[in-house]
């Protein structure tokens, strides 16, 4: 329909730069590099260096060259790549001015009377930006070339990191996989859209559109012959308390369950350009901000790129002006597709095949997101129109509202493809007469009608998007008026909806009286609906009427109420076919069969028919005028407009002055005393009546002040603070680490930074040994039920006194080490507990060195250990480093205490550490740091830890060593009753901060493929095994091997050597000279059940030797064995020769046992 236009002058909003977050990943100091021409002065910045999903990244470009068309003489193309290598491109636009727009205001003569010309000048155009919304969790990466007119470019690179959020956002709307008229978010969830669309313009010149809109007016004084009114509160001319501010617009509406905005420019709104070589810098800056604005409060986004533009819709041929509008399409790409859902050409225009055949596919091919399109007038016919989008204006007879609807959804939907309304509302023919108080955006039964179109397109698979008209009850001869009324209406149904699920559809239904009431039935294979419109009569109640449809599951059913969300009876629903006797009402009732309860609108875990208030206003329902409404509760003279956006609340069409000073209070901006007027002025005051609070950042309804959370992003205000990040800004939040991009650590173990996991669910203590490499006192280690709360698990490890298990990962030069641990209730000091250590020459088994200071060449170690102080704390005390390294003062290791938070026996804690070598050997850059529950509890730098960097960091070490020493220097006065036991989980190390687990898996709980000790690899952390230089099968005798002797049952059918527990002996076989390993192997037989083997490699030469125990072997099965055997000097002594000048010459191969127990042993090799 061709509409009133409202001349708008185009506006500014206000420009503050947001405080940009230097990036980890980004080119040191924002400089990029100079390509070709000179463009040196370019810089840009990001505005977050860890974003969650679908939220959006901004790039910003700083660039002081004057240039005649800003949007057009420089071009930015920017590649994003995915964690998992997928390129997604996107083009940069001009912003706009770092110092914002002058603006000038001056009062003009028009046809319509005077009106206020705005316009804008700036000193400089030098900002320009990059948008993009990323789906996949993980590191991105991007990289950008900024290039000029004169074909100077300059280039960078940086990233960031996608993550979750603890605030999850649900992606965009997309079309349903299965059902092709309804929709889901990105994640899944179901979507039922109920939108609204109205008028926006900068009418006052504070550079902002979002400082003025209507809300509910009564009906317009000042009119020139005014037609009369029937009496009654509804029908008073009087003032509004307009206008009101778009946080008070959107909140009313979303509160209310509309969930879909439509906006279009030159449609009842300013332009976005002069023409299409000339566009607008602050009306881009105004519509950013709306659209913004309108997603906080959570509506998806129908937008119209040209709205009532003529755009050369029939001059296809015309590849100039082709090219100036796939021009703007891309600028509206590039600017606005990280705010949209849906994008849609025109505005009631048509346009020649061609121009679609032309511009559809172009806008396919650059929206890196994939928003459905459609246009209107509607056409969805033409290929690759995926909404179709009717307007549909009409004041039918209420009693055939739902059929008229029906019949209409049933013709549109005929092309098998999603129905939205585009825009919605009520009409009357100005020519004609009308009856009194017939407004054309309202009558006094309009919101009834409403309501029935709403049920009745729901059930039909449509959707509407209102033209909201609200200024006014006769603000125009089409459109519609919403109040409070009207949003109630529309949260009942919303609430009833989103009971049931994404996968509903059409049902046939019956009912007893068909000449009474229609009837329109939804299911899925979980639950059903029912809508009934006693179309026959809505002034009596109608009894006794049967619905007969099918029930999918058995469940309970609850009447429901349209009107008012009352629940009015229930019964038992089996499954199969049914009949229900519907209680009696009077024009609508509704049917929710669901086995998830009843329904609950203000989500307070008390249903509806237990609810004394159930908008959670504060206001029993029996005493709120609107009881669906949370912002309106009172209307003194009834007449549906909510006292508290009443100018008028007694109906005397006169302007309430209820603080007696002789201004009527629609009048004042700033009624409620606290210093921030409602509209006309930035900022303005988003709870206008209340002094306590302006602002509401997040837009959930909570003032700031009141608000834990102020934006929403999942952290408190206070561990923002904490962490010194900004609680007003969603995209700022401390560090969530790699375990926030797995849920419930699910697929942790697949993350290359990650270098070794173990939940400890998969094996024995036995097997955990084999993986890990290396276990001791394997008694002592069991699997436990025991697990903390945050575990996406069922066991942990339980270690008692003094047990441990060792593993290596691949060298690295930072490691980060998280894992859970809980002390016994009852437990003392500890003597040491577990340590990330760097170790030139790693073993299968962790190596000591108490009270001597290793080599800078060799190796350093620190431990993260509780420490009594000498009796300071009680145990096990609280948090330290223990530390041993070259540098160290003393040679009993150094100490480093973080946070003196007491550690609470009985109680499970995630404790993370991170060790982070030199950069160079000459540098004391060196760091190390613990988290315990993902908050800082200590960080120390200016570590010179090596003297080459060749030595990595590369094991780590589960340790619960226990001593009498530490009862004794702590002055415990009953070491006696102290119970010595730990329980780990969850460990992951990697090489970059991890975090706590965060979220729950998918399926509830998970299984990590445990990984195994890097040793256990060949060429992973050692060198692959050279040349043999020794072996030995048995077939020929038993050669130098002494102890035993050769038997039967080789491997296949060969000999192998049998020994008895004072082992097998290889005495003077062979001489090698160690440089970086030796690799001894062979295969193990046990003839009985033997707990521990042990191989012991000597040095003879240097009266050195070093052990490896080996575990897990099973009685009668064959058991492959390799480890390498490192220089003499890794045994206990550590005072052994260099490394180059040793040699091993002997091997043993022990256990404990009795004389009869064998073991069988064949196809020993030596390998260098």
């Amino acid at each position: 329909m061709v509409r009133k236009k409202i001349q708008i002058f185009v506006i500014f909003v206000l420009i503050l730069l947001a405080l940009i977050c230097p990036c980890c990943y980004c080119d040191q100091d924002g400089k990029n590099r100079v390509l070709g021409g000179s463009l040196p002065d370019v810089t840009h910045s990001q505005n977050t260096s860890a974003v969650p999903g679908y939220e959006v990244f901004e790039l910003t470009f700083k660039h002081e060259n004057k240039y005649e068309n800003p949007f057009f003489d420089v071009t930015i193309d920017v590649i994003f790549t995915s964690p998992s290598k997928k390129q997604i491109r996107v083009g940069g636009f001009h912003y706009g001015s770092s110092t914002g727009p002058i603006i000038h205001t001056r009062k003009i003569q028009t046809d319509r009377g005077q009106m206020l010309q705005i316009t804008y000048d700036f000193d400089k155009q030098d900002l320009w930006k990059a948008r993009f919304a990323p789906s996949e969790v993980g590191k991105w990466k991007y990289s950008f070339i900024f290039t000029n007119v004169n074909g100077q470019k300059t280039s960078g690179k940086g990233g960031f990191l996608c993550v979750k959020g603890r605030r999850p956002n649900k992606g965009f709307i997309r079309l349903h996989p299965t059902n092709p008229f309804r929709f889901v978010f990105d994640d899944g969830s179901p979507y039922f859209p109920i939108g609204l669309q109205d008028c926006w313009g900068d009418n006052s010149g504070t550079g902002s559109v979002l400082d003025q809109c209507s809300m509910e007016g009564p009906f317009r004084t000042g009119l020139k012959n005014p037609p009369p009114l029937p009496p009654g509160p509804m029908f008073v001319r009087g003032p509004s308390t307009n206008p009101q501010n778009a946080d008070v617009y959107f909140r009313h509406f979303s509160q209310c369950g509309f969930n879909l905005y439509r906006f279009s420019q030159q449609n009842c709104s300013y332009s976005l350009y002069r023409d299409l070589d000339h566009y607008l810098v602050q009306e881009g800056v105004m519509t950013d901000e709306l659209l913004c604005c309108a997603r906080k409060y959570g509506f998806g986004i129908f937008y119209g790129i040209f709205g009532f533009g003529k755009v050369f819709n029939d001059e296809p041929h015309n590849k100039a002006a082709m090219s100036k509008v796939k021009r703007f399409i891309k600028y509206s790409v590039d600017r606005w597709g990280t705010y949209v859902d849906f994008w849609e050409f025109l505005n009631e225009q048509n346009a020649d095949d061609r121009w679609y055949e032309i511009m559809i596919p172009y806008l396919k091919s650059i929206d890196p997101y994939h928003h459905p399109i459609t246009t209107s007038w509607e056409r969805p016919k033409l290929p690759n129109i995926k909404i179709n989008a009717p307007h549909w204006y009409q004041r039918e007879n209420e009693h055939k509202s739902d059929a008229v609807t029906a019949s209409r959804a049933k013709n549109w939907k005929k092309f098998n493809m999603p129905v939205i309304v585009g825009e919605q509302g009520n009409h009357i023919n100005k020519q004609k007469p009308q009856p009194p108080g017939v407004g054309g955006v309202w009558d006094n039964r309009s919101a009834v009608r409403m309501r029935i179109r709403n049920w009745t397109a729901l059930f039909n698979e449509i959707a509407f998007i209102f033209w909201n008209t609200s200024y006014a009850r006769d603000g125009h001869f089409m459109n519609i008026w919403l109040g409070p009324k009207e949003r109630e209406y529309v949260r009942a149904m919303q609430d009833f909806i989103y009971c049931l699920d994404k996968d509903i559809r059409i049902i046939p239904v019956r009912v007893s009286h068909p000449n009474d009431v229609r009837a329109y039935g939804l299911a899925s294979k979980e639950r059903a609906g029912v809508y009934l419109h006693h179309f026959s009569d809505h002034a009596k109640a109608i009894k006794g009427v049967k619905v007969h449809l099918d029930v999918p599951k058995n469940a309970k059913g609850y009447w429901y109420s349209p009107e008012n969300a009352a629940i009015l009876g229930s019964f038992d629903a089996s499954a199969g076919p049914g009949a229900f006797e519907a209680p009696e009402f009077t024009v609508d009732l509704a049917l929710l069969i669901t086995a998830d309860g009843p329904p609950d609108i203000d989500k307070d875990g008390r249903p509806n028919h237990l609810d004394p208030d159930d908008d959670g206003d504060g206001i029993p329902d029996e005493k709120d005028a609107f009881p669906l409404d949370p912002e309106e509760w009172l209307d003194k003279d009834n007449d549906w407009i909510g006292d508290n956006l009443d100018a008028d609340d007694d109906g005397d069409g006169v302007g309430d002055d209820k603080n007696k000073n002789g201004i009527a209070d629609c009048e004042e901006l700033d009624l409620d005393g606290d210093g921030v007027d409602r509209a006309k002025s930035v900022p303005w005051d988003v709870f206008p009546l209340n002094p306590k609070e302006s602002r509401d950042t997040d837009g959930d309804g909570i003032g700031d002040n009141a608000d834990l959370d102020d934006d929403n992003d999942g952290w408190s205000d206070k561990e923002e603070k904490k962490h010194r990040t900004n609680p007003l800004d969603k995209l700022s939040f401390p560090a969530l680490g790699l375990a926030s991009l797995y849920p419930g650590d699910e697929g942790i173990e697949h993350d290359p930074r990650v270098l070794f996991v173990d939940d400890f669910e998969t094996g024995t203590p036995e097997d955990i040994g084999l993986r890990w490499g290396s276990i001791s006192k394997k008694d002592n280690i069991i699997l436990s039920e025991d697990i903390h709360t945050n575990s996406p698990g069922n066991k942990s490890v339980h270690i008692s006194k003094n047990g441990h298990i060792f593993t290596h990962t691949k060298g690295v030069d930072t490691m980060y080490a998280r894992f859970y641990v809980k002390f016994h209730e009852r437990t003392g000091y500890v003597h040491h507990f577990v340590h990330l250590v760097a170790d030139r020459t790693p073993t299968p088994w962790p190596k000591g060195g108490a009270g001597e200071t290793p080599p800078g060449d060799a190796k350093f170690s620190t431990g993260i250990e509780p420490t009594g102080q000498w009796g300071k704390f009680p145990p096990p005390g609280i948090w330290n480093f223990y530390t041993y390294w070259h540098e160290m003062k003393t040679k009993w290791g150094s100490v480093f205490i973080g946070k003196e938070d007491l550690i609470q026996p009985g109680r499970w804690y995630c404790v993370e550490v991170m060790l982070k070598a030199n950069s160079s050997p000459d540098k004391s850059d060196g760091e190390q740091a613990f988290w315990v529950d993902g908050k800082l509890f200590g960080r120390f730098t200016g570590f010179r830890w090596r003297s080459t960097d060749k030595l990595k960091i590369n094991s780590f070490w589960l340790l619960f060593y226990n001593t009498d020493q530490p009862a004794r220097h702590n002055k415990d006065p009953h070491p006696e009753s102290r119970v010595m036991e730990v329980w780990f989980d969850d460990i992951v190390i990697a090489t970059e901060y991890i975090g706590p687990v965060y979220g729950k898996p998918k399926n509830g709980k998970k299984i990590a493929k445990p990984s195994k000790s890097a040793l256990l690899t060949p060429g992973l952390l050692l060198p692959e095994p050279g040349e043999v230089v020794f072996s030995k099968s048995f077939d020929d005798g038993a050669g130098n091997f002494k102890g035993g002797s050769v038997s039967n049952g080789g491997v296949g059918d060969s000999k192998a050597y049998v020994f008895g527990p004072k082992g097998a002996w290889i005495w003077d076989t062979y001489s090698i000279p160690v440089k970086d390993s030796t690799t001894i192997r062979f295969k193990l037989k046990p003839l009985c059940d033997v707990s521990e083997v042990i191989v012991m490699v000597w040095s003879k030469k240097h009266k050195d030797n070093c052990r490896y125990r080996i575990g897990g072997l099973r009685k009668n099965q064959w058991r492959n064995i390799e480890f390498r055997a490192i220089e003499a000097r890794v045994g206990w002594d550590m005072k052994g020769p260099s490394l180059e000048a040793d040699v091993l010459d002997n091997i043993k191969i022990f256990f404990e046992g009795s004389e009869q127990d064998k073991l069988l042993l064949d196809d020993f090799e030596i390998l260098k």
